[in-house]
């Protein structure tokens, strides 16, 4: 924790010191992909699905057009929660409840 984070949780509620904490590391370790400017190619991708046999894409679904996009989120967002943030499943209806107030 950096000096400005200590100097900011001297004046917190204890209960809020853990959160601020994982909002701090969540902060940092996302940091490098939200301010650096990204550009993704997928020529190589591509290639490899329109060589592919029919077999092999039903096998082996590259094709982003075709990913349910609304299970990935949910699978990222879950991994966030678990294996970033370290929050244990027990907490998710309390927390949800919180969300909606």
């Amino acid at each position: 924790m950096g000096l400005k984070s200590r100097q900011i949780t001297n004046f917190l509620p204890s209960r809020m010191i853990k959160a601020y904490q994982k909002i701090e590391k969540l902060s940092v370790s996302l940091w490098k992909f939200s301010t650096a400017k990204n550009e993704f190619a997928n020529a190589n991708v591509r290639q490899l699905i329109d060589g592919s046999s029919e077999e092999d894409r039903k096998i082996f679904n590259l094709d982003l057009k075709k990913l349910d996009w609304e299970k990935y989120w949910e699978t990222y967002i879950s991994g966030i929660r678990e294996y970033l943030i370290k929050e244990s499943w027990d907490t998710l209806p309390y927390a949800l409840v919180k969300w909606r107030r």
